[in-house]
């Protein structure tokens, strides 16, 4: 019983809007650049012309992967205007007037913690606020993906997980990447249970989810485009991608709650992992 009542607490705090604002397009890692949906998730509709800021503060090597991401956008969409970009090198003024004028922002892989030493409570991260505002697109691939909630996990395995605080975009959720391929599922159970998050979103490399943020509406993006969860005997949904759901998306997080309680209610609790029939 005290599992369903965490979890339903859960579904009142999340809650689902009808309102569609901005979008977040969150990546697993080692995407394919002829994986043309992921790319095309970016758009609001059918050969929309984008301008999108790629950022490659995450790199190693910004020379390499930044010009890299761009051809690859081109590659895929309709003559995107791309602009890239460095707040490591940049004028900050420059990297917040790029972010104005932008559709989207690509941040590329690396570690996330360059993201959030770089970008946390600065002018640029004001400027992803008002772009998600205004209806734009926020996509992370790798470290762009781990350091979308309020909190993000910076590196370790199964309990020696750690966290740093994330970027916000994703509130109430904590995201991990390269997941099935890493074997990730044991340090994102870690993670929530010692920040008290109670809902995880793991995806695999060259897949995808676009999460609408004000309506917490949730969409697999891609080949293979499933989902499915994890209920444990301690509160915690993880959501997987792909693995198979038996409704048709997008799925409001709180439907995907409900569905988690319904199923606990017929099954053992501590059954483990099962994908959806």
């Amino acid at each position: 019983m005290r599992t369903l009542i965490v979890l339903i607490v859960s579904v009142l705090l999340f809650g689902c809007a009808e309102q569609r604002h901005g979008r977040l397009l969150i990546i697993g890692g080692a995407l394919s650049s002829e994986n043309t949906p992921v790319f095309r998730a970016l758009e609001s509709e059918p050969d929309e012309r984008l301008n999108i800021v790629v950022i490659p503060v995450a790199s190693g090597v910004p020379e390499k992967s930044g010009p890299g991401t761009a051809m690859e956008l081109h590659a895929n969409l309709n003559s995107p205007t791309v602009t890239v970009i460095d707040p490591r090198t940049a004028p900050m003024a420059d990297v917040v007037r790029a972010i104005d004028g932008a559709d989207a922002v690509w941040f590329t892989g690396g570690d996330q913690s360059r993201i959030t030493e770089h970008m946390r409570n600065t002018p640029a991260h004001d400027a992803c606020f008002r772009l998600l505002k205004r209806g734009g697109v926020i996509a992370g691939t790798s470290a762009g993906a781990a350091m979308m909630g309020e909190t993000m996990i910076t590196g370790g395995r199964d309990e020696e997980v750690t966290t740093a605080d994330g970027m916000g975009f994703l509130p109430g959720v904590l995201t991990d990447q390269h997941f099935k391929e890493r074997e990730r599922q044991p340090r994102l159970t870690a993670a929530m249970e010692r920040t008290g998050i109670q809902l995880g979103l793991g995806v695999n490399e060259d897949r995808a989810v676009l999460v609408e943020v004000e309506g917490m509406m949730l969409t697999p993006v891609g080949e293979q485009p499933f989902i499915g969860y994890r209920l444990q005997s301690n509160g915690i949904v993880i959501i997987m991608v792909p693995w198979v759901w038996d409704i048709e998306p997008p799925f409001c997080l709180r439907d995907i709650f409900h569905h988690a309680v319904a199923r606990a209610i017929r099954r053992d609790e501590d059954s483990g992992p099962s994908p959806i029939e």
